[in-house]
């Protein structure tokens, strides 16, 4: 009885301390971003920083019927929300592009539990993309938006993974609306198509997703030919738009 109770406490004091040791990290990784968001890129400058200060000075939300930006709505809807909040602009957008790298991290975590169920390589993995260099450089120096999607891809899979496809699907809509980048995500789509485990009617919430998260620019004013050529335009261009037609 005594040694099962050693082993107990021992076991109950290994679990504290990697509890602490992941909740270290977790701070550390807090900290290593917040450490870069004082970084100006001439993307911030020349972008990001012009879409906000349009934003803000445009009405928030009734902005969106200006065709003030080269990026497709959704992430410019929660760059307006960031307006909003009572923190420096570079805080504010830096934060935005921070917060998704949880949600990538998150999806890294429950895409690996389902092959480890138990153990510690879910939250291994999770710490590999949290302090990735890829990954903090882009959101915190760089304020850039590419977790969007990439988080989004990730959350596609893992829900092929648990055999839910048309969350499959909502979820590849969403990546895809925020940046077309996302496209290279489709061929798994595709091969589970062709091989029957995604039904095909459940490709249609992908088109429906998108749509959608158009509307609320609509609402605002901007007519449907402008709001559906923003990729088509990005792809004309390479890529490279400048702070918009402001008009």
């Amino acid at each position: 009885m005594k040694n099962m109770y050693k082993e107990k406490r021992l076991t109950r004091g290994m679990c504290m301390l990697i509890r602490g040791g992941l909740g270290l990290l977790f701070v550390l990784a807090i900290a290593l971003r917040v450490s870069l968001f004082h970084v100006e890129t001439s993307d911030y400058n020349f972008f990001l920083s012009q879409w906000y200060d349009f934003i803000q000075t445009h009405g928030g939300f009734a902005a969106f019927k200006y065709n003030f930006s080269n990026y497709n709505v959704p992430y410019l809807y929660l760059l307006a929300l960031t307006t909003y909040l009572p923190i420096p602009k570079l805080v504010a957008i830096k934060t935005l592009s921070v917060a998704f790298d949880g949600l990538l991290v998150l999806f890294t975590y429950l895409i690996l539990r389902l092959r480890y169920n138990h153990g510690y390589i879910p939250l291994i993995g999770a710490l590999v993309v949290l302090f990735a260099p890829t990954i903090f450089i882009n959101s915190a120096a760089w304020g850039q938006a590419d977790a969007t999607y990439t988080a989004f891809c990730l959350g596609s899979l893992y829900f092929l993974l648990k055999d839910r496809p048309a969350w499959a699907c909502v979820f590849f809509g969403l990546a895809i609306s925020f940046k077309l980048q996302a496209i290279f995500f489709l061929p798994v789509l595709f091969v589970l198509l062709l091989r029957r485990k995604l039904p095909w009617y459940y490709l249609a919430l992908i088109p429906l997703v998108f749509l959608l998260l158009l509307v609320p620019a609509f609402i605002a004013g901007r007519d449907a030919v402008s709001l559906l050529s923003i990729y088509p335009a990005q792809v004309s261009s390479g890529g490279i738009g400048g702070a918009g037609q402001f008009n």
